[in-house]
């Protein structure tokens, strides 16, 4: 059985919807026909299966089911420095594939990059393409940059666990509901920025930024 592509969706559904025509021409470029299946998501828990019932300039498709799937937990919000170029690119798709409520880039002493508008917009739209590849029934909020002394003011209850060399393995910290993951800049923390009480060990070696990230998103999902 082939596999059923995934559109995204956020409209109110009817028995019958009618697509947009830069819709119709996604579904085209999967090679879809009428009479095939189709699965749609709206980012905030919907799911759909629909099938197919016309193309032209805008395809129609006929809604079978609906159904809610409830949010992952525990709820992980990614605080992260940006790597250079494509590596944030990869970052973003990675940690939504494995389950990220929100990201926010972070501005830390040492960091290099500062992501601008466009960025957000390209990042935003690569997690619409991770979600619908990975199945996942939620979108993750990507938010505006922050300067980390300003982020740490929003904190509520949620759990800071910040990945540093000299933290404890993961099977040593008892995870709550909400947690606050902390990745740094390569150039490392600055002093003042490790007063955190949950630090978290993920290797023995100097890793990247995205390859923190996606480690530490990892080990708390799993």
């Amino acid at each position: 059985m082939s596999r059923i592509s995934r559109l995204y969706y956020t409209k109110p559904l009817k028995k019958m919807i009618e697509l947009s025509q830069d819709e119709t021409r996604h579904l085209k470029a999967l090679r879809l026909r009428g009479g095939d299946f189709v699965e749609l998501f709206n980012g905030k828990g919907r799911v759909s299966n629909g099938e197919i019932e016309s193309f032209g300039k805008n395809a129609k498709i006929r809604i079978i089911k609906t159904h809610f799937v409830a949010e992952m937990s525990p709820e992980l919000i990614l605080w992260t420095a940006i790597p250079k170029g494509d590596r944030a690119d990869w970052l973003v798709e990675k940690a939504t594939e494995l389950g990220v409520t929100k990201i926010i880039p972070i501005i830390f002493r040492y960091s290099v990059t500062k992501p601008k508008k466009n960025k957000l917009d390209r990042w935003k739209r690569l997690s619409i393409a991770a979600s619908a590849q990975s199945k996942r029934a939620y979108l993750p909020e990507i938010a505006n940059p922050m300067k980390f002394s300003n982020a740490l003011k929003t904190v509520k209850d949620e759990q800071l666990i910040v990945c540093h060399h000299e933290g404890k393995p993961i099977n040593k910290i008892r995870l709550k509901k909400k947690i606050i993951l902390i990745i740094g800049p390569e150039g490392g923390f600055y002093d003042g920025e490790l007063n955190i009480k949950e630090k978290l060990k993920l290797s023995n070696n100097i890793l990247r930024t995205e390859t923190a990230a996606v480690m530490a998103v990892g080990l708390l999902r799993s």
